[in-house]
């Protein structure tokens, strides 16, 4: 997944869309603890969650976000934060920030707070000198050591949690029920699932799913899990040499016609283009 994932960013960037936004769980930060910091321009990253506490300071432009499924809009000066398991989605081409992702595992002093508690509001404005700004650029410098880099992530969420404040939440320890709904999409897309199959797994009404994961990813289900069976084949395309449509079949599609139609509305492009595409680009 770590290694798919800038490539399947990098698809949708070239398009000039958004149609194919997931919300998949990236587990491999869970288990991280190097801060990852770094200056970003354009940002347009599909939905995702993780336990790392996600921050995105604008510098220029307008940055646009959808935080567990609310619209949230940023100018110059502000602080977007995105708290333990949060689904996020980011839609803002134009923009000039810099982003950092903090794995609980680099800040332990922390840890419990944040994951039993969440912050007031998903945006914080900085102070008159700039603080946060100051912050997040060094901690975006390449030259700075991880100790370093742990000491100003502590910084930061302190900050935060003075000027923010957090409150208790009633979620789940790792996520929720939206967290949960799309662990388990991601273990069983190649099965038949479907919007009464996920009430009967959850005990939950259809209707109510079907809201959650809208609101949530930005999509119905059946559209999310075309995404999730696509993203797999195009994951395979690229390290196995099996016919495409064996894949297509292994991914849950009972028909070729059926998954190149959904690989090409995803993606733009047929599966073979997308192969060349990005065998020529590495």
């Amino acid at each position: 997944m770590c290694a798919f994932y800038p490539r399947f960013c990098e698809v949708l960037c070239r398009r000039g869309d958004f149609t194919g936004m997931i919300g998949y769980y990236e587990a491999h930060r869970d288990s991280m603890d190097t801060v990852y910091a770094s200056p970003a321009r354009d940002n347009r990253y599909p939905a995702h969650f993780h336990e790392g506490i996600e921050l995105v300071y604008v510098i220029e432009g307008e940055f646009h976000a959808l935080m567990d499924g609310n619209s949230v809009s940023l100018g110059p000066g502000e602080m977007l934060i995105s708290g333990c398991y949060s689904v996020h989605t980011y839609d803002s081409v134009g923009s000039n920030a810099y982003i950092a992702i903090i794995p609980m595992n680099a800040v332990p002093v922390l840890k419990k707070r944040l994951t039993e508690s969440r912050f007031r509001a998903y945006t914080c404005q900085d102070d008159a000198r700039g603080t946060l700004f100051f912050l997040m650029r060094m901690l975006s410098e390449e030259k700075m050591g991880e100790v370093a880099r742990k000491g100003v992530c502590q910084t930061i969420l302190a900050l935060l949690v003075e000027w923010v404040g957090l409150e208790e939440t009633k979620r789940e320890p790792e996520g929720g029920v939206l967290c949960r709904m799309l662990r388990f999409l991601d273990k069983h897309f190649s099965q038949s699932v479907g919007v009464e199959g996920l009430a009967r797994e959850f005990g939950l009404s259809r209707s109510y799913i079907s809201h959650l994961i809208r609101a949530g990813v930005g999509m119905s289900l059946p559209q999310y899990v075309n995404v999730l069976r696509c993203r797999w084949v195009a994951t395979q395309l690229l390290c196995t040499d099996r016919a495409i449509v064996e894949l297509a079949l292994d991914a849950g599609y009972r028909n070729a016609r059926t998954f190149y139609t959904a690989f090409h509305k995803i993606y733009g492009m047929t599966p073979r283009e997308y192969t060349r595409m990005q065998r020529t680009s590495v």
